[in-house]
This record gives structure tokens, sequence and C-alpha cells, in this order.
């Protein structure tokens, strides 16, 4: 597990992109990311692209955020969701479809400080399978539907 105490959001960005590869490399399972709002894979022509590509390779996408904008990427399901919880949290959790040796997790809460950061991320699979555990007890149970937003 490594720390990321008081991190610049370029690093997390880094951390991120390396789950969001191990994904696609993979070709399935299931990966969460949350963007704080909604609005911030919206307004991210490429991140929009990465997981419009990573549900098109067989990965089942969700992402998160608060609803601050329309948000549809194809083949993702849209978590539309106005908590402070998803307000304040960054994370792109990957359950590497069973494989311990494939999942991955990066989670972070946002400092007072705009884009700065505490937070860990972390290849150890039972600490991902309990953060993968409470997103699906908590957002999935009955809420969202594929390529457009959750009810």
């Amino acid at each position: 597990m490594y720390g990321a105490s008081a991190a610049d959001k370029g690093l997390l960005i880094d951390v991120s992109h390396n789950i969001e590869l191990l994904a696609n490399r993979t070709g399935s399972g299931r990966l969460h990311a949350g963007f704080q709002s909604l609005s911030n894979l919206v307004g991210d022509a490429q991140a929009a692209r990465i997981y419009e590509r990573l549900a098109a390779s067989g990965v089942e996408v969700h992402v998160y955020g608060v609803p601050d904008t329309e948000t549809t990427v194809p083949g993702v399901t849209v978590h539309e969701e106005d908590t402070e919880e998803m307000a304040d949290s960054w994370f792109v959790v990957y359950d590497g479809d069973g494989d311990p040796e494939r999942q991955a997790a990066l989670l972070a809460h946002e400092l007072d400080t705009d884009n700065v950061y505490d937070g860990f991320w972390t290849y150890k699979s039972d600490i991902v399978t309990r953060i993968d555990d409470y997103l699906t007890a908590t957002y999935l149970d009955g809420a969202a539907t594929v390529g457009g937003r959750s009810d």
C-alpha cells in the first residue's frame, strides 16, 4: 500500500491511469471510478474516451459523481450521487475480474485546499475487495442503467 499525504492532482492522475491500463489489459471485470462531480468526466474528453474504451473492451464500468451536468458515456453506467462522500472522494477501483494479482485501488479525499488530496493506492487484494464490496453494496444494488444515468 502506498500513501498519498497532501498529494497533488498529477500524482493521482498517474495512479488512476495505471489502474485503468490494468483493467484495459485484462478486458474483463468491474471498475468503479469516482469523479467527485460528473462534469470532471464530461469536461475531460480524454477521460471520457478512456472509460468508453474500457467499457468496449469488456470491462463493466461504473462512474460516480455529483450530478452537475448531463452525463452519458456509451457502455458506461453513470451513478448520480449527490452526497458529501462523492463530492469529496476520488477513487478508481478495479476488481481484476477476481484475479488477486490484477486488483488495484486508489482512494483519496480532497483536503480543504483545492486539488490537494490525502489517501492511498494499493494492489492488496483484501483491501481492494473491501472497497469494491462497499461500493457495490452502497451504490450498485438495484441502482443504475448502462449508458445513461442512474435512477
